[in-house]
């Protein structure tokens, strides 16, 4: 599978400007019309729509990846418990919902998806539809050797 994915990435190659994730700023690619169409997360693609009305998130018919954000704290952090207190902070419902509604994101907090605008809650660009969902595939781990092959295909087309 990954020598196929490979192959299909070297022939779009002439087709691609880059291979990197576009700027989230007013100076992006996309903004600029330097770049048609990118891979994006959904909040990252709705914030750059607030510098350019033309631009669009889309997921493909053919699905895409299904992420997750995570907080974690390093087993040897030497702050461990000014780090629970910043998680508490955050998981604070009001907190949690600005923090949702600042990065166009879901909030994974029921009691701060209460207090989210009926318009954040019902935009499918946020909240996809069970439709959307079913295509979406989770990462899973690869073993070591799948990783390197992976990251020998990616240096290549990269270049």
């Amino acid at each position: 599978e990954l020598d196929a994915a490979g192959a299909l990435l070297e022939a779009q190659k002439p087709a691609v400007k880059a291979y990197y994730y576009v700027a989230l700023s007013e100076e992006s690619s996309l903004v600029s019309g330097d770049v048609a169409a990118a891979m994006s997360y959904n909040g990252d693609a709705l914030m750059l729509a607030e510098h350019h009305e033309a631009l669009r998130y889309v997921v493909p018919d053919e699905g895409s990846s299904l992420w997750v954000d995570y907080l974690v704290i390093l087993a040897t952090s030497p702050h461990k418990e000014l780090a629970h207190k910043f998680i508490d902070f955050l998981n604070r419902p009001q907190q949690a919902a600005r923090l949702a509604q600042f990065l166009y994101y879901p909030s994974p907090n029921l009691e701060a998806e209460k207090l989210l605008p009926e318009e954040h809650r019902n935009d499918p660009r946020i909240y996809p539809p069970p439709q959307v969902l079913r295509n979406l595939e989770p990462y899973t781990p690869l073993p070591p050797r799948a990783i390197r092959r992976r990251n020998e295909i990616y240096s290549r087309i990269a270049q």
